[in-house]
C-alpha cells in the first residue's frame, strides 16, 4: 500500500504541547492542538475519538499511527 492511499494518526508531544492529526491519501484532514503540560491521556484519547467521529473515521480503517516524543 502507497503513503497517499493510507490513513495515519500522527502524535506530536516533544515540547511543552501536544499535537494531534489526521492525514488521509497524503492529505491533512483534521488537527488539534493542546497548549500546556494540562493535557491528559483521558483527554488526549478522546479528543482523537471526537475527531474520528467529526471526520468519519473508523479506528479500524487506521493504516498506521506514528508519535514523536522528543529530541
Amino acid at each position: 500500500m502507497k503513503l497517499k492511499d493510507q490513513v495515519i494518526l500522527g502524535i506530536e508531544g516533544s515540547g511543552n504541547s501536544v499535537s494531534v492529526g489526521i492525514m488521509c491519501a497524503g492529505t491533512a484532514k483534521g488537527q488539534i492542538y493542546f497548549s500546556g503540560h494540562s493535557i491528559t491521556s483521558k483527554s488526549l484519547l478522546k479528543s482523537i475519538d471526537m475527531m474520528l467521529e467529526e471526520l468519519e473515521i473508523e479506528k479500524e480503517d487506521l493504516d498506521g499511527v506514528t508519535v514523536c516524543l522528543g529530541p
